[in-house]
């Protein structure tokens, strides 16, 4: 109240007192970055209670004992499994019958190899700095780190199940989904297979 303009005029300590006695206070000290989502949000919370580096499959056999709706599991043996997993996607965006902005696939920092290749498909745009919030009709790919601050409707996230993985970078991976978070876990992710 001792910066409002001039506060002696307007009694501001009284609305003050008013709003302090009669009004409600809320405190957020939760994770409220997907409110649209209660089953990602439980996720990702118990995993920031979790110990610094993790691997990977610890959290997604966790996940997927726990069978939730809005977070499916995907495992491959190699990279080209990955990929034809993802085509059927690509081809409903390209149809029309899904709408591109609502898509976006993040991996993590260790698994450029693969990342380079999905880059290469004609229908997926590595997003950048500059190009983040394009309207191309192009599947959006980036780091989840690069995503940081951003979200989007359904995001699919691409681990290595050989790799140990921040879990802060994991949490950040998963908060980025708005509606369901598919993650594709890569057991093999040299394999060319």
């Amino acid at each position: 109240t001792e910066q409002g303009y001039r506060k002696d005029i307007r009694e501001l300590d009284s609305y003050a007192e008013d709003i302090s006695r009669f009004g409600t206070h809320f405190v957020l000290n939760e994770n409220k970055r997907v409110p649209n989502n209660k089953q990602i949000v439980d996720e990702a919370s118990e995993l920031l209670q979790s110990d610094n580096e993790v691997q990977a499959s610890e959290i997604i056999e966790r996940i997927e004992g726990r069978n939730d709706p809005a977070i499916k599991v995907f495992r491959f043996q190699g990279s080209n499994e990955l990929v034809k997993h993802i085509k059927p996607l690509l081809s409903d965006l390209k149809d029309g019958k899904k709408k591109w902005t609502d898509y976006v696939v993040l991996m993590d920092s260790h698994n450029k190899q693969l990342f380079e290749r999905l880059s290469d498909i004609e229908l997926i745009k590595e997003l950048k700095p500059e190009n983040v919030k394009y309207e191309e009709n192009r599947l959006g790919l980036t780091t989840i780190l690069s995503y940081k601050g951003l979200e989007t409707k359904h995001v699919i996230l691409i681990l290595n199940n050989r790799e140990t993985i921040d879990k802060f970078e994991l949490y950040v991976g998963m908060t980025r989904a708005m509606y369901d978070l598919e993650i594709l876990l890569l057991d093999k992710p040299n394999s060319s297979n």
